[in-house]
């Protein structure tokens, strides 16, 4: 399997594994200043208020399960992706914002409870921390019961791996790490030893990702990157982008941490924020500097929030798949998580010509039922792709036989 980061598949609509057609406010939202600010328009005259009100941010823990790159030989570990699932507006909002779960709940495998039900995700590149309700027993039980097979032990984690797409999960009280695609084991591993203490992490090499980390805290959806809130702030080391949702409105934020001895203009800050952030439900816009991090934040009242929302968008599933091939077909099989409707489905080839299924693509596919595809007609990749009632569309799976050429 070859899966996209999501700071990745936001710049390349095509990736794969990616959100294909993305769509919601959530996006627009968190990615509002991930593109190229001379297009902007200059300020449009608007005077904004200055109390904003920012909720504080969860724990900046999250930091220390991000290794530096470079460990157990993984050249670049990823920007990280920060979600707090449960603080995503569902108890506020027709529908919850659901960036947590429209980007993790195709990549993760079903672990034994949805995506939305942990308290934070961590996302960087092809490899997932999640913290919560992780029952390392009930997890175990829904992975063998799954496709998974015992690994042993790790530190103080249960290792799992399944091998029809390469997978590694860990396990232990309170938190799961799972990756795939190459270096899914030392991925896992490099997690682990960085939650331990035991390896460099980033806020090590980079202290300006680790002082950024402890100004902002986890929110609804950040991603700690350099993109976007560098170009509004002039001299930054680190940045972050994201949005935040709170009983008062929705808060699209960015943060940057500023090179020593740098003099930032609180002012000229403002103004290429607020140019890059206007909009017509936007009611305030703050930026304090505070030890050389500046923050800014831009707030819409969730009135303003739910009359554009669809209260009928759905989001994608969350399903462990696993496939046997035979000599003339693959039996892609749905082994836990959601049930699926059929009418949902789409099978392209490796070039994005579509296929159908010889027999199971049809009704409501739930665990246990088989998706037959034809090795004949697909050659030996194909994508497994999830469409729903809007225009959004997601890759769920992705296979490349091992035993073609190349692989």
């Amino acid at each position: 399997m070859h899966r996209r980061s999501p700071e990745t598949a936001l710049k390349r609509e095509s990736s794969r594994r990616s959100i294909l057609r993305a769509s919601g406010a959530a996006i627009a939202a968190a990615t509002s200043l991930s593109g190229c600010l001379s297009a902007v328009p200059l300020l449009d005259g608007r005077s904004y208020g200055g109390d904003v009100d920012l909720p504080p941010g969860g724990s900046s823990s999250f930091r220390d399960w991000i290794p530096a790159d470079g460990v157990r030989g993984i050249e670049s570990i990823g920007a990280p992706w920060v979600f707090m699932p449960g603080r995503d507006g569902s108890e506020h909002l027709p529908r919850p914002m659901g960036l947590a779960r429209s980007f993790l709940t195709p990549i993760v495998d079903y672990l034994g409870i949805g995506v939305g039900g942990y308290d934070l995700a961590l996302l960087t590149g092809d490899s997932v921390v999640l913290q919560g309700p992780v029952d390392p027993e009930a997890v175990g039980e829904t992975l063998l019961d799954s496709g998974y097979e015992a690994a042993g032990r790790y530190r103080d984690f249960d290792l799992y791996e399944r091998f029809d797409g390469p997978r590694t999960c860990a396990v232990r009280s309170g938190t799961a790490i799972w990756a795939d695609d190459a270096n899914h084991r030392e991925r896992v591993r490099a997690h682990a030893d960085a939650g331990a203490g035991e390896v460099e992490r980033r806020h090590d090499t980079t202290p300006a990702y680790g002082r950024l980390a402890e100004h902002v805290g986890a929110r609804s959806a950040i991603l700690f990157q350099n993109y976007g809130a560098g170009q509004v702030v002039q001299d930054a080391r680190a940045g972050a982008n994201g949005f935040d949702v709170h009983e008062q409105g929705l808060y699209r934020l960015a943060a940057a941490v500023v090179a020593p001895g740098a003099d930032p203009s609180r002012r000229d800050i403002r103004q290429r924020f607020s140019a890059a952030a206007a909009s017509e439900d936007v009611d305030a816009i703050e930026v304090t500097i505070d030890e050389r991090v500046v923050i800014m934040v831009a707030r819409t009242p969730l009135d303003a929030l739910r009359s554009t929302m669809d209260p009928d968008r759905s989001f994608p599933p969350q399903v462990t798949w696993g496939v046997e091939t035979e000599p003339e077909r693959y039996l892609l099989r749905h082994e836990a998580g959601n049930s699926v409707d059929g009418s949902h489905l789409e099978l392209r080839g490796a070039a994005g010509e579509e296929h159908s299924f010889v027999s199971g693509g049809e009704g409501i596919v739930e665990p246990g039922d088989t998706l037959t595809v034809e090795r004949g007609a697909v050659g030996p990749e194909f994508r497994l792709v999830w469409s729903g009632e809007t225009d959004e569309s997601v890759e769920l799976f992705e296979y490349r036989d091992p035993a073609a050429p190349g692989s």
